[in-house]
């Protein structure tokens, strides 16, 4: 890995730049958490975070006036993906009036409006070192030229990626632009490229033949890039009422505009049952590609690239089906006085073309996951349980039909 990319030089270089602020009296919070489960199933990562009822660990948070540091040490019990000695580990300065941060590190980050599933970046896939400037709110600009978009966020990021289906130390580019021109309406840009690593182009020219799209021939024509769409509707945003969204994003590149499309869409339902504060969700993620007139895009389009996988540690750091996959999920989460209560049915179809290099199985695999959890406070902490069922195998992800339990305790002091 490059060294620029190496998470712990860049959390000391930064450390080291902001001088004083060390000296401050520090805001600190810590947790520990332990969980086990008898076996993975599919979506338990994207849904609660790639270190859910799997290992033990601590974590820590530390202000310093605008220096915020945070980390998460510890050992995964079960998967192979997540690093034993360091999980997360991040450190950031807020700039100008606080809402710009410049940082580093690993973080976990989901860019889209559902609650649980993004095309592009979610929790599915263990954190990759990157660093980063964050517009972390949604404010209005104070130029007059903008002030019709409405309140606006962003972030650009520039990491690295680890996976044997590609390069070592590819380089990751993110890029995410969120408007709010209306209330109740949020729109995204989003895209992301990879590029550089061993054996390819990762000079200047070819960062910037990546960022402005000149992938097809040049320096970074072997690159990787998506692109894409998110857009949500909520209907009234402060009571209970109903969220549209979806979320469209492109692998290939036509014209100087995404191509090869695949979706994302559901509706959200913010109630009360029985008294109980509601939310129901129902979701459908598309990510098979139909093949174009005249040849291009197929089968495998999504999160494929001849030198390049969309994977870290063999995860795919988007929608935890993969490619050329479908799944229809209906969710429910509902918060009563002393517990909550959180469910989830789908069916799927995972890589409808049978494709050997698939992320999850070699073969069509379809069938449904249920999943019913709970969550409470319990001797200062909160105890989370969770019973899944999973009827089809997925040999590529090592996971086997079947009904896993899993436990976690946390707590915050």
């Amino acid at each position: 890995m490059p060294a620029i990319f190496k998470t712990q030089t860049l959390a000391l270089g930064l450390m080291a730049a902001m001088g004083g602020a060390s000296s401050l009296a520090a805001q600190s919070s810590y947790e520990f958490s332990f969980g086990a489960l008898s076996d993975d199933f599919l979506g338990r990562s994207e849904t609660y975070g790639i270190t859910a009822f799997d290992g033990a660990y601590f974590s820590g948070r530390h202000v310093f006036g605008d220096l915020r540091l945070s980390y998460t040490l510890g050992d995964a019990f079960e998967n192979d993906a997540v690093d034993a000695g360091l999980v997360f580990f991040d450190v950031s300065y807020a700039l100008g009036d606080g809402n710009w941060r410049i940082g580093a590190g690993q973080s976990e980050r989901h860019w889209g409006p559902s609650r649980y599933t993004s095309l592009i970046l979610s929790r599915n896939a263990p954190a990759f070192p990157a660093a980063y400037i964050v517009k972390e709110e949604a404010t209005q600009s104070d130029l007059p030229v903008l002030r019709w978009i409405g309140p606006w966020y962003g972030e650009f990021l520039i990491g690295t990626t680890e996976d044997a289906g590609q390069p070592e130390d590819a380089l990751f580019v993110g890029m995410r632009l969120g408007l709010e021109p209306t209330p109740g309406l949020e729109v995204e840009f989003i895209r992301a490229i990879q590029y550089g690593g061993d054996g390819q182009p990762s000079g200047f020219g070819a960062f910037t033949d990546a960022v402005f799209g000149n992938t097809n021939e040049g320096a970074a024509a072997g690159a990787n890039q998506v692109a894409g769409l998110s857009l949500s509707y909520d209907f009234n945003p402060d009571q209970n009422g109903v969220r549209l969204y979806g979320q469209a994003l492109g692998e290939d590149e036509a014209g100087g505009l995404p191509s090869c499309w695949f979706f994302m869409a559901g509706v959200e339902a913010r109630t009360r049952i029985l008294g109980a504060k509601s939310t129901l969700t129902l979701e459908h993620v598309d990510t098979t590609v139909n093949t174009t007139e005249n040849g291009f895009c197929g089968p495998g389009t999504a999160y494929g690239n001849t030198t390049y996988s969309y994977r870290n540690e063999g995860v795919v750091l988007g929608a935890a089906i993969g490619s050329e996959s479908r799944s229809t999920q209906l969710r429910g989460t509902h918060e009563m006085p002393n517990w909550t209560l959180d469910w989830s049915l789908g069916h799927f179809a995972i890589n409808d073309a049978n494709l050997p290099g698939h992320s999850l199985s070699t073969t069509r695999e379809t069938g449904t996951v249920a999943s019913i959890g709970a969550s409470f406070d319990f001797a200062g902490g909160t105890v989370q349980g969770i019973i899944a069922h999973q009827d089809f195998d997925l040999d590529t992800a090592d996971q086997d039909s079947g009904t896993r339990v899993g436990v976690s305790y946390s707590r915050s002091f």
